[in-house]
């Protein structure tokens, strides 16, 4: 079809900022690349879908990421905000 383009023809942002790479391993250390990738896109707004498709996972495999990093990077078990108001907040 003319005209018409899928989320996956078009080019989806990198996390491309290093002030929010920063401030992502200065607060938890032990964010790997991945993590990073997650936590700069989420940041951006962007949808567990979104992210999936950036990051070549199925959707729930991003959502259980985002519970992982939250539980076992981010100290999460004491905090009870959600891992989005938790990268917002940084």
């Amino acid at each position: 079809m003319r005209g018409c383009h899928s989320v996956t023809d078009q080019r989806l942002p990198q996390c491309d900022s290093p002030t929010d790479k920063n401030s992502f391993t200065a607060q938890y250390p032990a964010l790997t690349k991945s993590d990073l990738q997650i936590c700069c896109l989420t940041k951006q707004g962007f949808s567990n879908q979104v992210i999936s498709i950036q990051m070549n996972l199925q959707t729930n495999t991003c959502t259980l990421h985002k519970s992982r990093i939250k539980q076992e990077k981010m100290n999460g078990l004491e905090d009870e905000r959600s891992f989005e108001e938790i990268i917002n907040e940084l």
